[in-house]
This record gives C-alpha cells, sequence and structure tokens, in this order.
C-alpha cells in the first residue's frame, strides 16, 4: 500500500528531494568538464557524476506531470493561469535580474564599476533570447507545459491506459529514438539526413504524461525489470559513449547527456518506478512525514537559489577539481544544498517571497 499524508503520495516527495540533490551533483561535476583534459582521471569522474544524475529535470517534469494530470483533483483553467504560471513567471523574471546582476558585480573576475543601461539592456536580451542564467532554461519549459495543461486535462480525461501508452510510445518512437537516429546517420554521413520530425509536438510533454501514468498504474513485473535493466545499462552506456567520443575528439562531447534521448528516459523511469516501488510502500513516522513535506516544499527554491552559492563556492576556488573529485562533488553538494535550504527557509518568512519567487 503505497503511503499518503494529506492525499499527497510520500514517495514522490522523497523523489522530488533526491532530483534536487542530483541537480546539485549535476552541476557540480560540470563546472569544470569542459575545461579538464578528457584523458584525465579528473574529467573521468566528473563524467560518471554527470552522466549517473541525468534522470533529474525529466523526473521534475514527470512529477509535475503526476500532479497536474490528475484529472480526479479539480484544477480549473483559471487557476492555471492566475496562479500558476504567474508564480513561475515571478520567479523568472526575479531571479534572471538577480543573477544577471550578480554576475556582472559579485562574479566579475576583473572588479566592476557600476551597473549601467547597457547591463540592463543585456539582461532583457537574455529573456528573450535565452534563459537569463543557464538553469533558469526549466522555468520556460513549465511554463510551456503549463499553458498546454488545460488541453491535455481535457485530453486525459477522456483517455482510456492504451490511450496514454500509445501516447508514450508516439513519445518515445519520434520524441527520443527519431532525432537519436538523425543525429548518428549526420555524423556517418551528410547526406543521411531525415527530414520529418515531429518533436515539436513531443518534446518535454512526454515526461509529463509519462509521471502521470507511472504514478496511476501498476507496471507488469516483466516491463518494471526491463525498465530497471535499461536504465542502469543505460547510465553505463551515457558513461562509456561519452567518454569515447570524447576521447576520440580530443574534447569534451555532452550529446549523450541530452533528457530527450531513450538512455535518458530509460533511466528517469527505472528511478520513477523504484521510488513508488519501494519509498511508496515505507511506512513513515508522522515526524519523518513532516520533514519529507517541508523539504519538499523547499526543493523548487533550492534548485533556484543553488547556483549562486556553486558560484561562489568556484569563484573561490572550492569546485570539483580542487582536489579528488570523488570527495569534492559530494562534499561541495552536500554544503550547497545545506545552505540553499537555508537561504529558502529564511526567504520563506518573507510572505511575498514565499508566494511569488519560491
Amino acid at each position: 500500500m503505497t503511503q499518503k499524508t494529506g492525499g499527497r503520495l510520500l514517495y514522490a516527495d522523497v523523489l522530488r528531494i533526491f532530483a534536487a540533490i542530483a541537480v546539485i551533483i549535476l552541476h557540480t561535476s560540470s563546472f569544470d568538464w569542459y575545461s579538464t583534459p578528457v584523458s584525465g582521471y579528473e574529467w573521468k569522474i566528473f563524467n560518471v557524476y554527470d552522466s549517473a544524475t541525468r534522470w533529474c529535470v525529466p523526473v521534475f517534469l514527470m512529477l509535475s506531470g503526476m500532479l497536474f494530470l490528475n484529472v480526479e483533483k479539480p484544477m480549473p483553467t483559471s487557476r492555471i493561469y492566475l496562479k500558476y504560471i504567474p508564480r513561475i513567471l515571478s520567479a523568472l523574471v526575479f531571479w534572471g535580474v538577480f543573477y544577471g546582476i550578480y554576475n556582472l558585480i559579485i562574479l566579475s573576475v576583473d572588479g566592476y564599476e557600476a551597473f549601467t543601461a547597457a547591463d540592463a539592456i543585456d539582461i532583457a536580451k537574455k529573456f528573450i533570447f535565452g534563459p537569463p542564467w543557464y538553469h533558469l532554461w526549466y522555468l520556460y519549459a513549465i511554463i510551456a507545459l503549463y499553458i498546454l495543461t488545460p488541453v491535455f486535462r481535457v485530453f486525459m480525461a477522456a483517455a482510456t491506459r492504451k490511450d496514454i501508452e500509445y501516447l508514450l510510445i508516439v513519445f518515445f518512437l519520434f520524441g527520443l529514438v527519431l532525432p537519436m537516429v538523425k543525429k548518428v546517420l549526420l555524423d556517418i554521413d551528410a547526406t543521411y539526413k531525415i527530414n520529418f520530425s515531429i518533436i515539436e509536438l513531443t518534446g518535454y510533454a512526454g515526461y509529463f504524461f509519462a509521471g502521470f501514468y507511472f504514478a496511476k498504474y501498476d507496471i507488469p513485473k516483466q516491463l518494471k525489470n526491463a525498465i530497471y535493466i535499461l536504465g542502469v545499462v543505460s547510465v553505463v552506456w551515457t558513461i562509456a559513449i561519452t567518454s569515447n567520443i570524447s576521447r576520440a575528439s580530443g574534447k569534451p562531447d555532452g550529446y549523450w547527456y541530452g533528457y530527450l534521448l531513450p538512455t535518458t528516459m530509460f533511466t528517469s523511469y527505472a528511478l520513477f518506478i523504484a521510488f513508488k516501488d519501494v519509498v511508496g510502500k515505507i511506512d513513515f513516522s508522522e515526524k519523518s512525514q513532516s520533514f519529507i513535506l517541508h523539504l519538499s516544499s523547499c526543493t523548487f527554491g533550492i534548485y533556484l537559489v543553488h547556483d549562486v552559492i556553486l558560484k561562489l563556492f568556484w569563484r573561490y576556488g572550492f569546485s570539483a577539481s580542487a582536489f579528488n573529485p570523488l570527495v569534492s562533488i559530494p562534499l561541495i553538494t552536500a554544503s550547497c544544498f545545506l545552505i540553499s535550504w537555508a537561504i529558502v527557509i529564511v526567504l520563506k518568512k518573507i510572505p511575498l517571497l514565499s508566494r511569488n519567487i519560491l
């Protein structure tokens, strides 16, 4: 029996916490990933950590889909457009401006004299032509999915299990496999170009639907075991293929780190199902439940805040390459997570910030 607290599935909250930790591991290991020789010991360790945590963002999307596509719980379109989307937009604006100024003033190696109109225009451009800070791209993806959620919920209200399975097969074949095949063929010969694509209609929405599907339905044991095996194989494959391609080219190649790849999908699915099956059956004490719910409620803020800490660490020499990365990455991750958590707790005490940017 899956444990619930106040209608919430606790395994989802625990998974959300682990995904937030995985994001910090990923970003910690990637800081020196491009500048470290691919033949060196440090880069190999970076590659292992990076490859093993690529499930974090797809799992966040799956957890969102699990909640937003559940038509048994009322969610008027007005609530999505007046509550959820404005909250993400305000977080994007606040943190985008914050990181833009932070980068100019705090992280400037050569020092900084004054914030000018040109700096303001540069920050504004980044909102239009790309995320104002690298990890804020996720907010753009979430906003797009929220905009489509009312349409998705109409489909889900009438959809059978087979309908959703058909959708997931389309996502797998045309959102993940086809783009991968196109890339591999072009690498072999530039004339092997496949023009057909419907990735615009799949993309991250596939993870959104997958989260709902795996939360609602039990998976046959044989299929479940196959997903577990493919998840483990996918991590090993990502480590090996990234290392081989990078060494062959003499520079880091992160193609197989992509979120829209079958390998990342299998790992994400495997983790989601494992948490549902294992963590979902744990009988947590009331204190543990309360702690899990608190920490889970802080994960969005931790995601937004953590790069402030990581960049300061890096600025003052506390980076993954400062000493043995086997030790430095977990140490930096733990330190960053705890500090970010403390900052979020403080910010949440300010009602305006708690409601709009965390």
